[in-house]
């Protein structure tokens, strides 16, 4: 007479481990790609604040205008000496339509302001040499040189300043 022994299943062991193992996996994965969701940072804005998750607002580009008129873009928000072009820069929260409730401007105290920003806002800032008023009244003037001002003057001087030689 001979004995023979019967391999035992392990089919169902094998699924609980199978299905554990799933679940584990999936408890991992659920926690690292929910957790950038869950920090939330404070901007200061003016005398206030706004807290909002970092992944909201998005600024897309940022450029400042150079010597020769055209722009560059830049890596950092200029905090002085610089005021946002508000005719160049724009928000989109679909990325073709421009946002028209979003405002983007510079105080005269040299602070930027974003406002009416929705969450899903792409923003994209254009940055202008701040003119001085001196360079304000003389941009686009004529200037002559005249050596007195003790004879009166008979041609057209609509847009034109004079100087004297010293």
């Amino acid at each position: 007479m001979e004995f023979e022994v019967l391999k035992k299943s392990h089919v169902k062991r094998n699924i609980v481990i199978g299905v554990v193992a799933v679940l584990i996996i999936s408890a991992i994965i659920l926690n690292f790609t929910s957790a950038k969701y869950r920090a939330t940072d404070s901007v200061p804005i003016i005398h206030s604040e706004i807290n909002y998750t970092p992944y909201d607002f998005k600024v897309m580009a940022m450029y400042q205008e150079s010597d020769t008129g055209e722009y560059t873009e830049i890596e950092e928000m200029p905090s002085s000496g610089y005021t946002i072009n508000e005719e160049k820069s724009y928000c989109t929260t679909d990325n073709v339509n421009k946002d028209e409730n979003a405002k983007l401007y510079t105080l005269s105290t040299g602070e930027h302001v974003f406002s009416g920003l929705k969450r899903s806002s792409k923003c994209y800032l254009y940055f202008d040499e701040e003119l001085m008023a001196a360079d304000t009244i003389l941009t686009g003037k004529d200037i002559q040189i005249r050596s007195g001002f003790s004879t009166p003057v008979t041609e057209e001087t609509t847009g034109v300043m004079y100087q004297t030689t010293l």
